[in-house]
């Protein structure tokens, strides 16, 4: 890294000047992004995330919705400087405890009302999505619809199936797979969409000064309301126990009502958001086949485990998925319900 530059960087948009600058790389996690945190002294600190080499498209995503939400105050790093020849974005130091970090080592009452603090956030990413859509902004053109949410079904059975496991399905049993795909995603895009984050989860939620902040924001896109608060709830990274999950859901469904002026009728809307779960969770153990089987990540495969049992659990509530748990159980026995 040239410290005369980040130097002249961090000068200009603190707008004093520093004799030297330190520079520690951060750990990533399955972003292919590198990240450094630039001390100037004692109190202030920069983001540097890079794209190495340059990705204009993506930077500009990230530019794009980060102004967005940052705009609308829905609690994103601010973003001082973005050198797009360099594929550098320089942006304000959230600090680094996680959400997941708080949960792993603190009693719930500590941890508890970050989650109320998540979903009410969530309501306001949500508002701000229907009453002020900004043409500029990917994410109003892009959505979670039936292609989208069969393509991250089919990824699961690519690297899950196949590909992790390297089991070879019959033509039959595939092509049945495939039909359950298809069918679970037309059901969650007919759904109403809003504005979402599409990775709200433990590891993107920073806790600086007692608030949130959130990262990896620049792949929100239209969806139904429930993926939030799947991804939030039903995350691979820390296991919420069911009161809780149930605590925080009515907590969310009351905000909603509020919010919009609605009545939300309970047992539809944890339907709903049980599928989505089925189909996250799904998504996400694809998502870690992946990074374990392509991109020697083998990390990431202590968290399939936790999160086939939220999958298995989530069938066993509902008679019409049995022909489709029994199928994919058929393959993947961490799934069959005793």
């Amino acid at each position: 890294m040239d410290q005369e530059y980040l130097l002249a960087q961090a000068s200009a948009i603190s707008g004093q000047k520093f004799s030297g600058i330190s520079i520690e790389k951060l750990k990533g996690d399955a972003s292919e992004r590198n990240f450094y945190r630039l001390r100037l002294d004692e109190r202030q600190s920069l983001v540097l995330m890079e794209f190495s080499p340059p990705q204009p498209e993506r930077q500009r995503d990230v530019e794009l919705v980060g102004g967005y939400f940052d705009q609308h105050k829905l609690h994103v790093p601010r973003l001082y400087c973005h050198d797009k020849q360099k594929g550098l974005l320089f942006f304000e130091d959230c600090g680094d405890l996680t959400l997941e970090q708080l949960v792993h080592n603190e009693p719930a009452e500590n941890y508890y009302p970050c989650y109320e603090q998540a979903l009410d956030l969530l309501l306001k990413v949500q508002q701000a999505g229907k009453t002020s859509r900004a043409p500029k902004c990917p994410a109003f053109g892009l959505a979670f619809d039936t292609d989208k949410l069969t393509w991250e079904l089919d990824f699961f059975l690519k690297h899950m199936l196949e590909g992790q496991r390297q089991l070879a399905l019959s033509p039959q049993d595939k092509q049945a797979l495939k039909g359950h795909f298809q069918d679970l995603a037309r059901k969650l895009a007919a759904e109403p969409r809003y504005l979402t984050h599409r990775d709200y989860h433990s590891r993107n939620i920073m806790i600086k000064d007692g608030r949130i902040k959130l990262l990896d924001f620049q792949d929100a896109r239209m969806g139904l309301c429930q993926y939030d608060v799947a991804s939030l709830l039903k995350d691979s990274y820390v296991q919420l126990d069911e009161e809780q999950v149930d605590k925080l859901l009515e907590y969310y469904i009351r905000g909603k009502e509020e919010t919009e002026g609605v009545t939300v009728n309970r047992e539809r809307f944890r339907q709903v958001f049980d599928y989505t779960c089925i189909q996250r969770n799904l998504k996400a153990v694809g998502s870690f086949a992946y990074l374990a089987g392509v991109r020697g990540l083998s990390f990431y495969l202590k968290f399939i485990p936790p999160t086939l049992e939220y999958v298995k659990n989530n069938f066993a509530k509902y008679p019409e998925l049995k022909e489709f748990q029994q199928l994919l159980a058929k393959y993947l026995p961490e799934v069959h319900q005793l």
